[in-house]
């Protein structure tokens, strides 16, 4: 009796899981920043006209520097999960710079 076709394993290895989940944060990050910012006017007017304005505005530049810290972050590390290695990379690339750029010549 012949094996039947081998099937892909069902649980991804830890790195690659790793990365599809920190691919999933950078998906959502936009999203969640739109809810926390939308956040205040959902909430309805302030009571005292422009009695909160400073509290608003600094939860909104607070928000902000949140969403761009968490954007380095995803970045830096989808970045460097990208190739394992970073200096084999950077050789890599610097070595199909140099075949395309010969092959123009």
């Amino acid at each position: 009796m012949k094996p039947g076709p081998k099937h892909p394993p069902l649980l991804l290895e830890p790195r690659r899981y790793r990365r599809k989940r920190f691919m999933d944060a950078a998906y959502v990050l936009p999203i969640l920043g739109f809810v926390l910012w939308i956040l205040p006017v959902l909430k309805g007017p302030a009571k005292p006209p422009g009695g909160e304005t400073a509290g608003g505005m600094i939860y909104l530049f607070v928000i902000w520097a949140g969403l761009i810290l968490g954007a380095f972050i995803l970045s830096r590390t989808l970045r460097s999960d990208d190739g394992g290695d970073e200096g084999a990379g950077d050789a890599a690339d610097t070595a199909d710079t140099a075949a395309t750029g010969a092959e123009r010549e």
